[in-house]
């Protein structure tokens, strides 16, 4: 199941918005929505395949050059 939904799945590009869910300190700190934890020091910051998901988001407009920095540094918005 992939990161982020194609382009193609929205339903109207002029309304079509990422909503990423806020991690609580009772959550875990890698789930399928929030692959990237906020600990700079975990080997998920360094995953070819994570970054290939947020990369590929952004190079198909789905999120902008910082939110795909905080979202991969694990600093969900």
């Amino acid at each position: 199941m992939p990161l982020f939904p194609s382009r193609s799945s929205a339903h109207n590009d002029d309304e079509y918005t990422v909503s990423l869910p806020v991690p609580t300190e009772d959550d875990p700190l890698h789930t399928q929505e929030c692959p990237f934890c906020y600990d700079g020091s975990c080997g998920c910051h360094e995953d070819p395949d994570l970054i290939g998901e947020v990369n590929t988001a952004y190079q198909d407009g789905l999120l902008t050059g910082k939110e795909a920095t905080d979202f991969s540094r694990g600093r969900h918005v």
